[in-house]
C-alpha cells in the first residue's frame, strides 16, 4: 500500500498563519481601492454636469459604470475578509497568534528530528552485562 504525503503539521500552522497576514493585506488593499473609487464620484457627476455633447455624456457614465462596478467588487471582497482580518488585528488575540508562531519553530524541530538519522546510545556500560 502507498504512503500518501500528508502535509506536516507545521506546514498546515505556517499556511494558516500566512492566511491571516494575506488576508489582512487583502481587506487593506480592498479598502483602499473601494475609498478611491468612491472619491471618483463627484468627478463623474461634474464631467456628466458640464458636457452637452450626449455621446461624450454616455462615455463618462459608462467610466462611471466601471467604476462602481469596481467598488462593488471591492467592497465585497473587503466584506468578505473583515472578520479574518479584524481577528487577526485584535490585540487580543496577539498572544495567541505568538504561541501559533512558536509552534511552527518547535514542530519543525520536531519534525526535522524525526526524519534525522537517529543513533541509539546505550545508557548503561558493558560491564554490567557481563554480571
Amino acid at each position: 500500500m502507498k504512503k500518501k504525503n500528508k502535509p506536516k503539521p507545521s506546514d498546515v500552522i505556517k499556511d494558516f498563519l500566512d492566511y491571516l497576514v494575506n488576508c489582512q493585506k487583502e481587506y487593506q488593499a480592498a479598502c483602499t481601492e473601494m475609498f478611491a473609487e468612491d472619491k471618483k464620484v463627484q468627478d463623474f457627476l461634474h464631467a456628466i454636469e458640464f458636457e452637452n455633447d450626449c455621446k461624450e455624456r454616455n462615455k463618462i457614465t459608462t467610466r462611471w459604470h466601471i467604476s462602481r462596478n469596481r467598488r462593488r467588487a471591492a467592497k465585497d471582497r473587503s466584506l468578505e475578509l473583515e472578520r479574518v482580518a479584524k481577528f487577526y488585528t485584535d490585540k487580543a488575540n496577539k498572544p495567541f497568534i505568538d504561541k501559533l508562531r512558536s509552534m511552527v519553530k518547535d514542530q519543525k524541530k520536531e519534525e526535522e528530528w524525526l526524519v534525522s538519522e537517529r543513533i541509539y546510545k546505550q545508557r548503561g556500560s558493558e560491564e554490567n552485562d557481563t554480571a
